[in-house]
């Protein structure tokens, strides 16, 4: 009944419009054949080649010190012969990466949460937004949650420390309730349950760490929730370990998606269990030096938003690692589909014998720390980690000692490893609470012991 309200109102209002074309459009183009896909990103790439070439600086200068001009981009292979953007670029570059053409009173503009470094301030587009909304609400219907369903959200951001009025409108009317992931303590979670209890929500949604740590609490001091419908989880790696205590707490199926604050969503998780790529928006790549790696192989994640033009981000580096998948989904759509997000570049510790260590070892080894709420893996340098944890009630010590002798004979004798105890870890800028982080620059093409 408040679905259907709520719908025919946002279609009174232009935004409302222009969103629901776009997901119509979306629910129709994710069944195209994978070549129709390719198809379908080539023209938009060309489109927004040639915008950035006529009407971005910075564009301009840079494809003409590459060499190349947008008539030259024939397949969607050639892209490679643009060099990748990075972020240090972006950063040095903003003013002049913003369309000459573009209305400056259309131009949004926001930052990175800045959660591995200095924000990234960036502008960008309603257009872009609009886009968003509708991947957002495509991956809802592929679960059958209407729009105006009830949504709890645990995360940080914006929307936590400094809401506009006008959004905390549109949270009200959508339904959404809010609560923060930048204290999870036991007092503050206590409150989430109780909230949650009355609030009855159909659908969770936050970032993977927040609502592992949520899921921890309620199994430990044995609270039982509604069980909603489908929890939506995101912004940072979701390890099996958590997926599964989320899964078996609330009783329902976790489904991943993948967004970043400067490109908007990226890819969704279908009820088969691939994480489809959003390809109309994007063209995503997994590249090592640049250059597309094999399906399968591990590599640094470049996007192109392709329906961005306010201020293009044309190969942009956004700091993840991932996997893709050669294969179709059994679910019959053709979006391409990442096999594994991997996590970020600052998930992986360089060591002094210039061995490359993957995260996932310390996650997986650290798994299931008795006496051990919350832990954190930190390299400050390369010949240095150090592992701090919240205790909850008396952690083993013998344990401690046995993982400590384990993980040392694996990072070798130059590196100094310490375990301390700490009153608190807390959140990043955007509310998320990492495992693992590495302050030490890595090549991802060494060899990555998992």
């Amino acid at each position: 009944m408040y679905s259907s309200m709520y719908e025919r109102v946002r279609l009174l209002f232009p935004e409302g419009r222009a969103q629901h074309q776009r997901l119509v459009e979306l629910l129709q183009s994710q069944w195209l054949s994978p070549e129709e896909i390719q198809t379908l990103q080539l023209a938009k790439m060309k489109r927004l080649l040639d915008h950035a070439f006529t009407n971005v600086p910075f564009y301009r200068r840079r494809l003409q010190e590459a060499g190349v001009h947008p008539d030259d981009i024939v397949s969607l292979g050639d892209l490679a012969r643009i060099p990748v953007l990075t972020r240090e670029e972006v950063v040095k570059n903003r003013q002049s990466m913003v369309a000459v053409n573009f209305p400056r009173n259309e131009v949004l503009e926001s930052a990175t949460g800045g959660s591995t470094g200095v924000p990234m301030g960036f502008y960008y587009s309603k257009n872009r937004l609009d886009w968003s909304w509708a991947a957002h609400s495509r991956l809802n219907a592929w679960f059958g949650v209407e729009k105006g369903t009830k949504v709890a959200v645990i995360s940080g951001g914006d929307f936590i420390l400094q809401p506009t009025t006008m959004q905390k409108a549109r949270s009200w009317l959508r339904r959404e309730r809010w609560l923060s992931s930048y204290d999870m303590g036991k007092e503050n979670m206590q409150a989430f349950a109780e909230y949650v209890m009355r609030f009855r929500p159909e659908v969770i949604r936050g970032c993977n760490s927040a609502l592992w740590l949520f899921a921890y609490y309620l199994r430990e001091n044995g609270l039982a929730l509604n069980r909603p419908r489908v929890i939506f989880g995101g912004l940072d790696k979701l390890h099996d370990f958590q997926r599964d205590l989320i899964e078996q707490t609330f009783g329902c199926p976790v489904a991943e998606s993948y967004s970043a604050r400067e490109t908007g969503q990226i890819a969704g998780q279908c009820s088969a269990g691939s994480l489809h790529i959003w390809a109309e928006l994007h063209r995503l790549e997994v590249v090592n030096n640049g250059q597309p790696v094999e399906p399968g192989e591990m590599g640094e994640v470049v996007i192109t938003a392709l329906e961005e033009y306010a201020m293009p981000l044309i190969r942009y580096a956004n700091g993840d690692v991932a996997r893709m998948d050669g294969n179709t989904c059994s679910c019959g759509r053709g979006l391409p589909v990442l096999s594994e997000l991997v996590g970020r570049k600052c998930d992986f510790f360089s060591m002094p014998s210039g061995m490359v260590i993957s995260g996932h070892y310390f996650v997986h080894l650290l798994k299931g720390w008795p006496g051990v709420r919350k832990y954190q893996v930190r390299q400050p340098s390369t010949d240095q980690v150090d592992i701090l944890y919240e205790a909850d009630g008396s952690p083993d010590q013998a344990w401690i000692e046995g993982r400590r002798r384990e993980i040392q004979a694996h990072l070798g004798p130059e590196v100094m490893l310490r375990f301390q105890q700490v009153d608190q870890i807390p959140p990043t800028p955007a509310g998320k609470h990492l495992f693992v982080i590495s302050e030490v620059p890595v090549d991802l093409r060494a060899d990555v012991p998992c």
